[in-house]
């Protein structure tokens, strides 16, 4: 099978970070497609590289969009999987990885992006994403990881016990850059339950925040800070007029409270006392369901 993807001209990177974010499989809040449209709001990207999405995509699940004026065709646009590259602001080349989760091929793929990362110095891959929480909106967001590696794994955090979940097209692509000792990390930002169906920016903000943190990007502290006073407001407003569920908000405070930061359950047992996480947000969710 000839290759997937068609390199175009660009410069020399030095060790760059990558960034994945495929949309298709969880993003609660859509956190990490926020995320990735504030950084093309930051830096200008350019294409490095173009997969080819007639193998990779069932277009009856990705259609192309047809654009019309007074009736006549005025072009097709058709869905891409390309690979993007800028410099921050200072100077630090990173990839993006953008486009939709390939409905085929999934292991050519995933063997592909990492023969190319390898062929460009990548130094780190770090994936996007978010999933609903039992946790509130009045505490800070976290993330928990899904990593190939034990040391980012502890600086990021993680969900306590062991887990079998569905894996999307970026988990595969981590386990297999560990295969070639490459470190690599999603980043899963923890949305509220209650808010994980409408934007929650604040989800992006921490994905932006660990590629920061953990990758060395540069991000504009400003970026999405009216957005997160937005939803907060008005979360609040939502919240306050049902003290039936300001007790809920206020439970899963107590549970976050009581939470160690790395993602293991501190001293006691608040979990105990406390309705699960899905009661929690099925309650929460009818409640805005109602209001809205």
């Amino acid at each position: 099978m000839p290759g997937l993807y068609e390199v175009l001209p660009h410069p020399d990177l030095r060790e760059p970070l990558l960034v994945m974010a495929l949309a298709g499989w969880v993003d609660a809040g859509g956190a990490a497609r926020s995320a990735r449209d504030t950084l093309h709001e930051l830096y200008d990207f350019e294409v490095l590289a173009s997969f080819d999405s007639d193998l990779l995509l069932d277009h009856r699940a990705n259609r192309p969009m047809m654009e019309l004026q007074d009736g006549v065709h005025q072009g097709i646009t058709w869905p891409e999987i390309e690979l993007l590259w800028a410099a921050d602001d200072d100077g630090n080349h990173f990839l993006l990885l953008e486009g939709s989760e390939p409905d085929h091929l999934w292991r050519t793929f995933t063997n592909e992006v990492i023969e190319l990362s390898q062929d460009l110095g990548v130094r780190m891959a770090l994936g996007l994403g978010a999933y609903p929480a039992p946790v509130p909106h009045t505490r800070a967001t976290e993330l928990s990881s899904s990593s190939n590696d034990e040391e980012l794994a502890r600086r990021i955090g993680w969900m306590d016990d062991s887990v079998q979940v569905p894996a999307g097209i970026q988990g595969t692509i981590e386990f297999g850059f560990g295969l070639f000792d490459i470190p690599a990390t999603g980043l899963w930002a923890r949305v509220p339950h209650y808010a994980s169906a409408m934007p929650y920016p604040a989800a992006a903000r921490a994905l932006l925040d660990g590629l920061h943190r953990i990758g060395g990007i540069a991000v504009s502290d400003g970026a999405l800070l009216d957005e997160i006073q937005q939803t907060r407001h008005r979360l609040d407003e939502l919240v306050a007029d049902s003290p039936e569920h300001q007790e809920l908000v206020a439970q899963l405070e107590t549970l976050y409270d009581q939470t160690d930061r790395s993602g293991l359950a501190a001293d006691g047992d608040p979990e105990e006392s406390l309705p699960t996480g899905d009661e929690l947000a099925s309650e929460i969710q009818n409640f805005l369901r109602e209001r809205e």
